[in-house]
């Protein structure tokens, strides 16, 4: 009972820290939770997910995104994921992004903190130095600057795979009702759809599979399997849809293993990864630096060239560890300082986090099974450690110079301090404890009041539902289908028009969103400039080009009722803007809005009609019957001669099929490789025509989740009913 009460108190505790810690920021900087991805991609996704869940219907395409609009191929909306579901009806409810986005953020950094904390126990790590992990992990540079701020589906699942490796451990070591718990929280990491945490789940179990077969222990490699198998059931369902579309070759990703040397971090980092205030040196998008901590792990680093390991301590390394720690050690190494590109893995500086917290998993290991000495070699060895640290990052940047040495000073002298302290009074560790809680907040708040802000961009977005809805109504009451060419500056031009994923928010059918991914096709035609769904000024004049096989102009055969043509950009882009809105629009258009940065152009009639027939031959006579995201019913009335075409506003995803049809009506060659092309034969004649999208592996997809939950439940109940059996 004495023990659970101190494992409660200190689980409490870990929680108040890093809330604590996690609130720090918003001292110097109230939307540091809502920045980049998380203004333009998240908050607009999990809008239209939570608007569509409220409505008892799950998205799985939307025909007016176009090349964005495919949200099963592309992962991350989480559409088979309660987790995500949760997130977005509670961001649909919540009418300030700003309050939703910081609670989530904060939330995941809670879990991270107690999920590492639970974690370190399960490895034999005393309960302090458990703690003290919980705590500083959650503040690793990378998770705390770019993760936290931005990349929020990183941020998710690496504050779930602590939970999740924690409940394997159990299960493995103690209690075999947690593959339940396992179970879900693996469930909750692979169908988040961000790949990095699928990857060190993998490891996880793979790991461990290896070493108990390593050592002989049979019975936990059939443990490790009942959880492993139901689980690689799950990821096939996630991931083989999205890796199945691209193999047809229509998305824009490149493939193959690539180094450019970007965001490509180098091992020479990890040397002064103990200073709070050093810079990336990597290449980014704005320069050779990225002018923020993102490399920092935790200035507890050099108190480990005071400890002396107790041989019976390291004796515990290796069961609790067994083969997960090692696979994910090598993983992360390898993705960290490999090529920047393998495949559809980029940005290598996305695995820093997983390094860096197998690091301090190893830290608090040692610190917890070991004794203490403090001598003048010792010393010696720190002062050379940090002066080295300290250089590193002068040599960076030399601006920062007096602030890597206040800095590294204050390190030096606090980590003698508390090596003296353990050295001299081992059992006193509470209070030594205390000492290393204010340490951390002080060196946090420090952090933060000198680099206040992720150099990730803040876009000073709408914040509040009310905002976006003022700017939405700017283009009228019935838009229709809305095409923005030119990029708005994100920064000054929120009440004239929308960006990105924002346009779900204010209910705009528009391709302007943001995709990863893409249709290559679509895009390069319709000169798609950004993942944020931004196109060129240039978009509009081909927009009006007329497509030869079908003699229409490109705007008709996409059926766009609104066009949006906005001002900032390049110097090439402003004078393309000029050329374009000094003249009339083309006939059959008006003029609807002119502003100084954005002038639109609407059709004399709106039909809103996107997704549906928008050419056919002219010895066919159709009518549309009725259409959905996914389903098209189209009546053919008549056929002269042997077969004729029709043409649909709808991007030719892998995955379309006509229900019971004969092989002579097919799906055709896409119209300028990615409109919806039909081969209609003339035994069609007096027929509807059925027209399907299912993604590929969907159906199977769902088979397997649901084979993979009664799988777990039925293990669960056995396990269970055994376990009340040998009770009694």
């Amino acid at each position: 009972m004495l023990k659970r009460k101190k494992n409660f108190w200190a689980f409490f505790i870990v929680i108040i820290a890093v809330v604590i810690t996690s609130l720090l920021p918003l001292i110097f900087n109230h939307h540091y939770y809502y920045i980049d991805d998380t203004q333009n991609g998240a908050i607009g996704q999990w809008f239209e997910l939570g608007r569509n869940l409220i409505r008892g219907h799950i998205p799985v395409l939307n025909v007016a995104a176009q090349s964005a609009g495919n949200y099963v191929m592309e992962g991350q909306w989480g559409v088979f994921n309660p987790l995500t579901w949760c997130i977005a009806v509670l961001v649909y409810l919540c009418p300030s992004f700003l309050v939703s986005a910081t609670i989530i953020k904060v939330l995941f950094l809670v879990l991270l903190g107690t999920g590492s904390y639970l974690l370190l126990k399960s490895f034999n790590v005393g309960t302090r130095w458990a703690m003290v992990g919980g705590v500083v992990i959650p503040t690793i540079g990378f998770t705390s600057y770019v993760d936290a701020t931005s990349w929020v589906t990183g941020l998710i699942v690496f504050a779930l795979l602590p939970w999740f490796w924690w409940s394997f451990n159990i299960r493995m070591q103690r209690n075999s009702l947690f593959i339940l718990i396992t179970f879900i929280f693996g469930y909750s990491i692979i169908a988040t759809g961000y790949v990095y945490g699928t990857i060190y789940l993998v490891m996880i179990l793979f790991g461990d599979f290896i070493y108990q077969i390593y050592v002989k222990n049979w019975a936990n490699v059939l443990k490790n399997f009942s959880v492993s198998f139901p689980l690689a059931l799950v990821t096939l369902a996630i991931y083989l849809p999205g890796i199945i579309t691209s193999s047809y070759g229509v998305t824009s990703r490149n493939q193959g293993v690539y180094n450019f040397d970007f965001l490509s971090p180098t091992v020479g980092s990890l040397f002064s990864s103990f200073l709070s205030n050093t810079p990336g040196w990597i290449n980014t998008w704005s320069g050779p630096l990225w002018n923020n901590p993102i490399l920092f792990i935790t200035w507890l680093l050099p108190l480990v060239i005071f400890v002396k390991p107790n041989s019976v301590g390291m004796n515990k390394l290796i069961n609790p560890f067994g083969g997960s720690y090692i696979a994910i050690l090598i993983m992360s190494f390898f993705l960290t300082f490999g090529p920047d590109e393998i495949g559809p893995l980029r940005f290598p500086v996305r695995n820093f986090s997983y390094l860096a917290f197998v690091i301090v998993i190893f830290l608090m290991f040692t610190l917890s099974n070991s004794t203490f000495v403090v001598n003048s070699k010792r010393i010696l060895i720190l002062v050379l450690v940090i002066a080295i640290g300290i250089y590193l990052s002068w040599s960076q940047v030399p601006s920062g110079g007096y602030t890597y040495v206040f800095n590294g000073l204050f390190i030096l002298v606090i980590t003698i301090a508390i090596a003296d302290i353990l050295s001299k009074q081992r059992h006193n560790s509470w209070a030594i404890l205390t000492v290393i809680f204010i340490t951390q907040l002080t060196i946090i708040t420090y952090q933060h009041y000198y680099m206040p802000n992720s150099q990730l961009p803040d876009y000073t977005t709408l914040k509040t539902l009310k905002e976006v809805k003022a700017t939405s109504s700017k283009l009228g009451q019935k838009p229709g289908n809305v095409f923005v060419a030119g990029r708005m500056n994100p920064k000054t031009d929120w009440n004239q028009t929308l960006f990105s994923n924002i346009w779900y928010v204010g209910r705009i059918k528009t391709s302007a969103v943001y995709s990863p991914i893409g249709y290559q096709k679509y895009d390069k035609d319709l000169k798609k400039v950004t993942a944020q769904g931004q196109y060129d000024v240039s978009a509009v004049d081909k927009l009006f080009s007329i497509d030869k096989s079908t003699g229409q102009p490109l705007v008709n055969l996409l059926q766009i009722d609104t066009i949006q043509i906005v001002k900032n950009g390049s110097e090439d882009a402003r004078k393309k803007f000029s050329a374009l809105t000094l003249k009339a629009p083309p006939e059959g258009w008006r003029v609807v809005r002119n502003t100084r940065n954005i002038v639109e152009w609407q059709r004399a009639q709106v039909k809103n009609n996107v997704g549906s027939v928008s050419w056919h031959s002219k010895n066919i006579s159709i009518s549309q019957v009725k259409q959905s995201s996914r389903d098209v019913y189209i009546k053919v009335k008549s056929v002269n001669g042997n077969k004729g075409k029709i043409v649909l506003s709808r991007v030719a995803w892998p995955g379309y099929k006509l229900i019971g049809s004969s092989s002579k009506t097919k799906i055709s060659k896409p119209l300028r490789g990615y409109l919806l092309t039909l081969q209609v034969n003339k035994s069609k004649s007096g027929k509807v025509i059925h027209l399907k999208y299912t993604p590929p592996f969907y159906n199977e997809g769902l088979l397997l989740i649901a084979l993979s939950t009664i799988m777990i439940l039925l293990l669960f109940t056995y396990m269970l009913v055994k376990k009340m059996k040998n009770d009694v």
